[in-house]
C-alpha cells in the first residue's frame, strides 16, 4: 500500500496514510531510552487492512545498530 496505494488485500485504492507529525497516537518504537522511530500506517478504509512503516531511513539504521549490540 505504501508504494502503490492500493490495498494488497481487497485491491481498494479507499488507502488513507496516518504519521506520527500529525500527533497520532501509535504504539512507539524505541530506538533508545530518549528516541522513537518515526512510523506511518497505511489504512484500507474498505476492509480494514492496516500496515505500519517505519518513515526515516536513519531510523531504520540506528535499529540496526541497536539489535547488532
Amino acid at each position: 500500500m505504501k508504494n502503490t496505494g492500493i490495498c494488497v488485500k481487497c485491491g481498494s485504492e479507499a488507502v488513507v496514510v496516518l504519521d506520527n507529525s500529525m500527533g497520532q497516537q501509535f504504539t512507539p518504537i524505541r530506538i533508545s531510552a530518549l528516541s522513537v522511530a518515526s512510523t506511518a500506517r497505511f489504512i484500507c478504509c474498505d476492509c480494514g487492512y492496516i500496515e505500519e512503516w517505519i518513515v526515516d531511513q536513519k531510523d531504520l539504521k540506528k535499529l540496526k545498530r541497536k539489535k547488532l549490540k
